[in-house]
């Protein structure tokens, strides 16, 4: 009893670790999506009317137009934010997913530390 128990417990742990590797790696992602948001807003603003927009296609830069360009980082604010609520989503769901997982094998970890200490 106490082996299988032991085997369970293992297990949980074992998908427990797979889940918070998962969880950092939403973390790392949702970071990196709120710091080009960051970056491409702040950009945005200090954008003049009158300034001069290149856009890098391969190796050669070709001059855009201003309202094309302002159009353009828009469209990638809007992605950049709906990347961020999937996310937030998916690591939300995780973390309540990890809590299920630890809160119901408590019982078979209490009736194994009562084998064991006993």
């Amino acid at each position: 009893m106490a082996e299988q128990l032991k085997l369970q417990f293992e297990e949980a742990l074992q998908k427990y670790k797979e889940i918070e590797n998962d969880r950092e790696k939403y973390i790392n992602s949702r970071q990196q999506l709120e710091s080009q948001l960051t970056e491409n807003t702040l950009e945005f603003e200090y954008l003049d009317e009158d300034a001069k927009v290149y856009k890098l296609i391969g190796a050669c830069l070709v001059r855009q137009d201003i309202l094309e360009a302002k159009a353009n980082v828009e469209k990638r604010l809007e992605y950049i934010t709906a990347e961020m609520i999937f996310v937030q989503c998916v690591e939300e769901f995780s973390t309540q997913f990890v809590l299920i997982r630890i809160t119901c094998p408590e019982e078979n970890v209490d009736k194994c530390r009562k084998e064991n200490c006993a």
